[in-house]
């Protein structure tokens, strides 16, 4: 019976000693983990950091002054007020507010380190420390920031005037007023003129105004006679997009203002219940030519720039407001009802991917990588608060590898040691939980060994244990339960077989020890007194 005892007692420590040389191996083999498939899971995202506002954002805008200075800047509107407020980029740490300001604020905009706000009838600027350094003030009038001539000229409609404003003073360069209008619309073509469209009586004529203020012949657009309404999208230095409609119909032009002739042409018929866009995308399909996303009902859809012929084309319900490029693919679309989703084009495959989304969002905009992982951040107000947004996504839990003590291992010692790999290649690793007895031990990770490690004293008998690591975006995993028995007293209770199992690797290792030394002493010895034949029977 003893023999018997004292085999099964070899076995189990053959299986220990064998367990452990596994768990050494995966560790020197990069921590590789067991066949772990992670289930696909919900898309997330998550912030990298969020800040109270106390107040509704109407527009935000990151501002980089320097290598290490990133700034958010949120326009916030009160009661019958107006401030801004800049926080860091990188920490949404507090940095600045301007003074409130009496008004209604629509937009900020930035221009050679200045920050510009336009309110009802008037235009304020501030240096970077949020200090006002100028304001123009048009009383009764609307104002409409359409962009920048250079760093130090800005573009305005004021009423139905355009005005070229010199930053610096502030004095008008120049102004054009193009006579009464039903409809009125501009855009600034990047680096070149400015295109305004006017309708009146029914019928719509354009003109161009180059950056010193000449205006050029205007020519009648009798084509165009059967819209109502347009508005005007600038494209490139050469081109623009014109969205026509009336009651019944809609039409996507894209037009060489030199000539107002299209280049392609796009009838949306019936006229669609809602629209969006269109958006500019970075060229996906390799002509050097930027794509449109384009909204038409329910229907989203890709346009090629250089051609008009749809690339993808998905459905889509909620009307987008804005689109927000993250490199060349990858993209958020931010709709009427709050909801900010971040999706990717897929040309090859002619639809659209998507991936996370995110309600309650009032505006976003991009944020410079922050992380590493390749995409742009996303600044964001949410509700009345400031938030930064991981702008990838993940949609895995993490990976739970190789785990010690192994399940049914006893021990004589209360101390255990409790190791964990875990891996998680999308959001990274919030937190790594070992749970014995339902208390949960927070893991630490061994930067030698690349394990999440946790020691935990536990009183005599057998304890349950699992591990749960969460990640940053909410997934958590789970391993299976497992058993461990603690006896503190040698050959007793609950089986003397577990203490014999603790002891015999140790006992089995000081053996092979001494054994090994005793050999080599024993050698050297051999060598300093071997004796010659004969010598054995002399006498001294």
């Amino acid at each position: 019976m003893m023999a018997r005892r004292g085999l099964t007692a070899l076995l189990l420590t053959a299986t220990c000693l064998l367990a452990l040389a596994c768990l050494a191996a995966g560790g020197a083999e990069g921590g590789k983990l067991n066949e772990q498939v992670a289930l696909p899971a919900e898309p997330r995202t998550y912030f990298l950091w969020e800040r109270r506002l106390n107040a509704s954002t109407v527009d935000l805008l990151g501002l980089e002054l320097g290598e290490s200075d990133l700034r958010a800047i949120f326009l916030l509107n009160g009661t019958g007020t107006w401030r801004l407020v800049a926080l860091s980029g990188a920490d949404g740490t507090f940095l600045a507010a301007s003074p409130e300001r009496k008004g209604i604020a629509k937009e900020v905009a930035a221009s050679s380190g200045r920050l510009l706000v336009v309110a009802n009838g008037s235009l304020t600027a501030l240096n970077a420390s949020l200090s006002i350094v100028w304001e123009r003030i048009w009383p009764g009038e609307e104002v409409e920031l359409l962009g920048f001539l250079s760093e130090s000229l800005a573009f305005l409609r004021v009423g139905n005037a355009f005005i070229c404003l010199s930053l610096e003073k502030p004095e008008v360069a120049w102004a054009y007023e193009p006579g009464p209008a039903d409809v009125l619309r501009a855009c600034l073509l990047p680096g070149g003129p400015l295109l305004v469209l006017r309708r009146w009586g029914g019928n719509w004529s354009a003109c161009l105004i180059e950056p010193s203020g000449d205006v050029l012949p205007g020519q009648e657009l009798d084509w165009l006679s059967w819209a109502t309404d347009a508005q005007l999208t600038a494209y490139n230095s050469t081109c623009c997009l014109l969205l026509a409609e009336n009651a019944s119909h809609r039409a996507l032009h894209m037009l060489k203002p030199d000539g107002m002739r299209a280049l392609w042409s796009l009838r949306l018929h019936p006229r669609p219940a809602h629209l969006g866009g269109p958006f500019l995308m970075p060229d996906l399909d390799g002509d050097g030519a930027p794509e449109i996303l384009l909204q038409a009902g329910a229907s989203l859809r890709l346009l090629s720039g250089a051609t008009g012929l749809a690339l993808c084309e998905g459905s889509y319900e909620a009307t987008v407001r804005s689109i927000i490029p993250l490199g060349k693919a990858f993209f958020t679309a931010l709709d009427m009802d709050g909801v900010l989703r971040m999706g990717a084009a897929r040309p090859e495959s002619g639809n659209f991917t998507w991936f996370w989304a995110l309600a309650g969002v009032r505006h976003a905009c991009c944020l410079k990588d922050l992380d590493g992982d390749g995409l742009p951040e996303l600044l964001a107000a949410i509700g009345r608060s400031a938030a930064c947004i991981w702008g990838s996504s993940d949609d895995q839990a993490p990976l739970i590898g190789h785990l010690w003590p192994e399940d049914g291992l006893s021990t004589s010692i209360p101390e255990v040691v409790f190791m964990a790999e875990v891996k998680d290649g999308q959001s990274g690793l919030k937190s790594v939980r070992f749970v014995v007895d339902g208390v949960a031990h927070e893991g630490a990770l061994d930067p030698t060994t690349g394990l999440y490690v946790v020691k935990a004293r536990l009183s005599p008998g057998r304890h349950e244990w699992h591990v749960e690591a969460e990640d940053r975006t909410g997934h958590v995993s789970r391993s299976e339960e497992r058993h461990l028995a603690v006896n503190l007293s040698f050959f007793g209770a609950p089986d003397w077989l577990d203490d014999v199992a603790f002891f015999v690797p140790w006992a089995i290792a000081l053996a092979g020890a001494s054994a090994l030394l005793v050999r080599e002493m024993h050698k050297r010895g051999g060598a300093r007194g071997k004796l010659l034949p004969g010598e054995l029977n002399r006498r001294p």
